[in-house]
Parts: C-alpha cells; sequence; structure tokens
C-alpha cells in the first residue's frame, strides 16, 4: 500500500516517518520532487546518504541507522553518530561517502524502531577527526 501522502507533504522534528529508508525517500520524491535517480542509494549494506538530492538539489539527505539515538549500547565502543539536542558528531570514517558542505536533511532510526525527521542541519566544524553539525530547522520545506 503506498504511503499517505498528505504525511510526506513535508517532514517534521520528532515524527516517525516508517521502517523502510527507501520507501520513505521515495515518498518525498513523490511529494516533494526529491532526486528518484538516487533511490539505490537507501537500502541494506549502504551508508543511506544521496548528495544534494533534496527540491532545489542543495542539500543532502542523510538516514542514520546506528547511533546512541536508538538507546543500544555501541559494540564497537564509540559510534560514528552521536546525537546530542540540537547537534549530531559524526567520526570521520574512511569507508564513509565523500563529504560535502552542503546543509543535510536528516532522519534517525529510533528506540521505536522507526526512522524520526530530525530537521535540517549545517556544518559548524569540520577537523580531520569529524565533523559537528547544527539543526538549522526543524521542518522541510524550510519555512
Amino acid at each position: 500500500m503506498p504511503p499517505n501522502k498528505s504525511l510526506f507533504e513535508s517532514a517534521q522534528r520528532g515524527y516517525n516517518y516508517g521502517t523502510n529508508s527507501r520507501k520513505i525517500y521515495l515518498a518525498f520524491c513523490l511529494t516533494l520532487g526529491w532526486d528518484k535517480s538516487k533511490e539505490h542509494e537507501f537500502g541494506w549494506g549502504t551508508w543511506m546518504y544521496a548528495g544534494k538530492s533534496d527540491t532545489e538539489r542543495t542539500r543532502d539527505v542523510w538516514f542514520i541507522r546506528y547511533s546512541n539515538y536508538t538507546g543500544e549500547v555501541c559494540k564497537s565502543g564509540r559510534w560514528l553518530n552521536t546525537i546530542k539536542d540540537n547537534l549530531i558528531f559524526e567520526v570521520a570514517s574512511d569507508s564513509f561517502p565523500k563529504h560535502s558542505k552542503a546543509d543535510r536533511i536528516v532522519f534517525a532510526y529510533n528506540s521505536s524502531g522507526y526512522y524520526e525527521f530530525l530537521g535540517v542541519y549545517k556544518i559548524i566544524k569540520a577537523t580531520i577527526d569529524g565533523r559537528i553539525y547544527e539543526r538549522i530547522s526543524e521542518s522541510y520545506p524550510i519555512t
């Protein structure tokens, strides 16, 4: 069954959009005109990150599957993404796709087992060890 189109006319912070990143991405492709050709970026064993794929092709779309946001303990001892308040701390990783300086539209897997929209983020600090992102909007499209 196709997703309820009205739920995908905008993304609002704190709303759970579903359990499948590709289906969520495709729903926003239909309602907001995100770049459908990048749907393959969302699936099992991928980073779930599509560069410059939003409506204006200026922002990246990012689904974070593994982070402290799930309430789980990290088996390796350190999450690649740590979410705290209005910040996301990303540890540098050689296997991650090439970083862009674009703002990011962020969904994160939560303790309820859904992808929750966290907001639109911008880079506020980048070092060799990683990046820090700060939320600039709790909704998309930004109003």
